[in-house]
C-alpha cells in the first residue's frame, strides 16, 4: 500500500504541489518540456498567479515520474533546504487530495491511472475525480467493465482539455482555499462540462471502443 499519493509507486508521480499547474501553458507537452529542462520557458513571468511559487527543483526522476532534484531518496542526503519552502515544509505537507479523497477512492486512482499528467489532474482537483468515478458508476461500468480504468484516464483526459482553456488559478495549497475556489475550475460544479462528458464516454462505448487520449 503506498504511503502517500506524491510518489505512489514506480510508474508515475506529482509535483503538483511545486507549482508546475501555475504555468499558463498546462498543456501535457508544455508541461514535460519544463520537467525536462526547457529553459525557453519563463517560470517566473509566465504563470497564472504572480504570487504562487514554480519550483525549479522539480523534473522527471525518471520515465514518467515527476518529483523533487533536492529529495534524499534522489541525491542519497537531503538537500530540500536549498529550496524556497526547505526540507520541513516538504516533507510534512500533503496536498488536499489526501484529505478529500477516501481511501477506496485513492487506491482507485492509483490503480487505474499510469500517466503522469492524467494522475495529476486528478490530484489538482480531487472533487473532480470523485464526479468521474460517479459518473462511470451510473453507466454501471465501474465494477462490471474491464474498460473502467481506460474510461477514468478518458475522463480525466477530457477534463485536462477543458481545464487548459481557462486562464483561472487550479492548484490550492489547503483544502480551506481549494474549497473557496472550486466552484471556478472543478468538474464537479461544470454541469455543462459534466453533462458533455458523460455524452463522450457514451459516445466511445456505443463505438465499443476506446480512443486514444487526446491531451491539450
Amino acid at each position: 500500500m503506498f504511503k502517500t499519493l506524491c510518489q505512489p509507486d514506480g510508474i508515475k508521480g506529482c509535483s503538483v504541489c511545486c507549482g508546475l499547474f501555475n504555468l499558463r501553458d498546462i498543456s501535457k507537452k508544455n508541461l514535460e518540456s519544463f520537467l525536462s529542462g526547457d529553459s525557453s520557458i519563463d517560470a517566473l513571468n509566465d504563470v497564472r498567479d504572480i504570487t504562487s511559487h514554480i519550483c525549479i527543483h522539480q523534473s522527471f526522476i525518471s520515465k514518467n515520474r515527476p518529483g523533487c532534484t533536492l529529495h534524499p531518496q534522489i541525491q542519497g542526503t537531503d538537500h530540500r533546504n536549498s529550496s524556497l519552502y526547505g526540507a520541513k515544509i516538504c516533507e510534512e505537507y500533503l496536498c488536499p487530495a489526501h484529505s478529500i479523497l477516501n481511501a477506496e477512492q485513492k487506491q482507485l486512482l492509483v490503480s487505474s491511472v499510469t500517466d503522469w499528467y492524467l494522475y495529476s489532474i486528478a490530484i489538482l482537483d480531487p472533487e473532480g475525480f470523485i464526479c468521474i468515478i460517479d459518473i462511470i458508476i451510473s453507466l454501471h461500468l465501474l465494477t462490471t467493465s474491464h474498460n473502467a480504468a481506460s474510461l477514468i484516464s478518458e475522463a480525466l483526459s477530457f477534463h485536462a482539455n477543458a481545464l487548459s482553456q481557462s486562464a483561472t488559478c487550479y492548484f490550492y495549497y489547503s483544502q480551506a482555499e481549494y474549497n473557496q475556489h472550486k466552484v471556478e475550475f472543478s468538474l464537479r460544479y461544470n454541469f455543462k462540462e459534466k453533462s458533455l462528458l458523460r455524452k463522450h464516454l457514451m459516445n466511445i462505448l456505443d463505438k465499443g471502443v476506446l480512443h486514444r487520449h487526446h491531451f491539450a
